[in-house]
C-alpha cells in the first residue's frame, strides 16, 4: 500500500493540473485499482489540495442539442475558388 501512496503523491506533484480521477486512472494503467476518494484521502494529509480546475464552473456555450434547423447540404456550385490554378483546374475537370 506504501508503493501506491508514494505513486499517488509523485503523480499529484509531478503534474498539478491532474484531477483526482486523472491521478485514479494513470494508476490503473498500471494496474493498480484504487477509487478516486482513496486517492483524495491521500492527498490530503500530504498537504496537497485538488487540482485547480476542480470546483470552477465550465465556461462557454454547453447545448447537447442543435439550437434551430440543420442548415442544408451545400452543392459543389457553391464553392468559390481563389486560385486561378484551382479554378483552370476546377473547369478542366482535373483534381
Amino acid at each position: 500500500m506504501k508503493e501506491i501512496e508514494t505513486l499517488i503523491v509523485r503523480f499529484a506533484r509531478e503534474s498539478p493540473n491532474w484531477g483526482y480521477r486523472r491521478v485514479e486512472g494513470a494508476l490503473a494503467n498500471l494496474g493498480h485499482t484504487v477509487a478516486r476518494t482513496t486517492v483524495a484521502n491521500i492527498l490530503k494529509p500530504n498537504d496537497i489540495d485538488p487540482a485547480p480546475e476542480r470546483g470552477k464552473k465550465r465556461r462557454g456555450v454547453h447545448f447537447s442539442v442543435p439550437i434551430g434547423p440543420p442548415s442544408p447540404p451545400s452543392s459543389c456550385a457553391d464553392v468559390t475558388f481563389t486560385s486561378p490554378e484551382l479554378a483552370s483546374s476546377a473547369r478542366n475537370g482535373s483534381a
